[in-house]
């Protein structure tokens, strides 16, 4: 998440002001939020200028996103987590293209030095003004490596997503548009989302309060994503619908970097309840004023998403926190 907001930090540099009015905080911060109750009714609540029904940027949540749609693709035999990036990306350039593989792009454990964060912190404007294909921008930015060998170590490198977005248009086929409304919105049943570039679409689209990230043709997967809370709760519930793959299920639950929770495309957090065990699917994004934060548990069944424009992030890390120490009874530090 960090290197995101240093990404959304940098850009906004080059991005053009916001209105004097959209930039000056009220005193109640807007947010809508989204339950999913026992019963399986997921209800919606706002407060202050929080719109129930709008879409607001979900950030790095998009990364579950993509990963779902890898699986699916995995599934239709278009490609293998395991495969590499000769496989996956024959017109790659770079020289460890025989070392690197999807599932470690999954969990932000490839080990390629992320030379995008580099160029937007000597020129924000002119990085940004790029017109790249994801393939053209990981030429461009993704030849180098550091020190650790791929799988080895956890660096939370935005570029890793411009390459599984790569990869994701060329096993298809298709747009990255067309992958993810195909495989991951309209089979979990994400009526109110779609991806983007740019700035959220629509005739009356959200509007954040401060600076955001305009989001570049190459990173949908890194933040493309525009949601509701109720459709970030679907996100995270589809894996543990009927039908879905046990060893996919299993798959995204493993965590392979211990120390940040993280495992493929995103966060688990393990809680103890009465003696069993619950994998919380967790997940947070962020584009400047944009903050996402949500929650599934598949033993009770409930989630909870909240989202807001106002850079609000202790507000809603709190309310997710809150809701578990109420639903659950567990306090996380």
């Amino acid at each position: 998440m960090r290197r995101l907001l240093l990404l959304s930090a940098a850009l906004a540099l080059a991005a053009p002001a916001l209105p004097a009015t959209a930039q000056t905080a009220p005193s109640a911060i807007s947010y809508v939020e989204a339950e999913l109750l026992p019963d399986g009714e997921i209800v919606t609540r706002t407060n202050a200028r929080g719109r129930a029904d709008a879409r607001y940027e979900a950030g790095s949540i998009s990364k579950f996103a993509c990963t779902l749609a890898a699986l699916d693709l995995q599934r239709a035999g278009r490609l293998r987590l395991t495969d590499t990036l000769a496989t996956l990306l024959p017109d790659y350039s770079g020289a460890h293209a025989d070392r690197i593989t999807l599932e470690q792009l999954l969990q932000n454990r490839s080990g390629i030095a992320d030379g995008l964060m580099a160029a937007v912190r000597a020129d924000p404007a002119a990085t940004l003004a790029l017109d790249l294909t994801p393939m053209e921008a990981v030429n461009r930015f993704g030849t180098r490596y550091t020190e650790d060998a791929p799988g080895t170590a956890f660096d939370y490198a935005i570029l890793n997503w411009t390459f599984v977005q790569a990869i994701l248009e060329r096993a298809s086929g298709q747009s990255i548009h067309d992958v993810l409304r195909e495989r991951v919105y309209e089979p979990a049943g994400m009526a109110g989302s779609t991806s983007f570039t740019g700035t959220l679409p629509g005739p009356d689209p959200v509007r954040p309060l401060g600076q955001t990230l305009p989001i570049p043709p190459y990173l949908v997967c890194a933040g493309g994503t525009a949601a509701t809370p109720a459709d970030l709760i679907r996100l995270l519930r589809h894996p543990y619908t009927p039908g879905y793959p046990e060893a996919d299920r299993r798959a995204l639950e493993a965590v392979a970097s211990p120390e940040s929770r993280y495992g493929l495309g995103g966060r688990t957090r393990s809680v103890t309840v009465d003696g069993v065990m619950h994998q919380l699917s967790w997940k947070s994004g962020s584009n400047g004023a944009f903050k996402s934060r949500a929650v599934y548990d598949p033993v009770t069944d409930t989630g909870y998403a909240i989202m807001t424009n106002e850079d609000a992030v202790d507000l809603v890390e709190q309310r997710r926190s809150d809701w578990v120490r109420e639903r659950l009874g567990v306090t996380l530090d």
